[in-house]
């Protein structure tokens, strides 16, 4: 997801802060916790009325390429399979960013297209706009990946 850079703490404190406003129904947010210390977190939005959802994450530099994120993603598309009458689990990176792809790729998500200029500016690159890639997954391939 396009994040403002640098990344300061009031934005982290913004997120968790907003994070606790919404619906548990409708925007499940998980920690992701290694050694004690929350180094990432899991959302998915639930659009209860399209049977579909869209997972977001993020984690901590110094953690990336340890396949903790691949981890907590699949645990939380498990739950939500399980919890939700969701048919369809979806997900979008900046286009740049490869390593996200990388995540959504070894959950089983099929690229599913690119956005051009989708995301607005954010407050940090106001002259900025981001290309965003999009993968999703349904439950019968999450299903068949899990049974193999």
């Amino acid at each position: 997801m396009p994040l403002p850079s640098p990344y300061e703490y009031k934005y982290a404190e913004i997120h968790v802060a907003m994070s606790f406003l919404v619906s548990w129904d409708t925007l499940p947010t998980f920690a992701v916790v290694l050694d004690d210390r929350v180094i990432g977190t899991v959302q998915i939005r639930i659009a209860a009325d399209k049977m579909t959802s869209d997972v977001g994450y993020s984690i901590a530099r110094r953690h990336w390429g340890k396949g903790l994120m691949v981890e907590a993603v699949a645990a939380v598309i498990e739950w939500a399979f399980g919890a939700f009458d969701i048919v369809k689990v979806g997900a979008q990176a900046d286009f740049r960013n490869r390593q996200s792809w990388r995540v959504m790729e070894k959950l089983g998500m099929k690229r599913e297209g690119i956005l051009r200029s989708q995301e607005p500016p954010n407050p940090v690159n106001p002259n900025e706009r981001v290309d965003m890639v999009h993968y999703g997954i349904l439950r019968e391939e999450w299903e068949s990946k899990a049974g193999e």
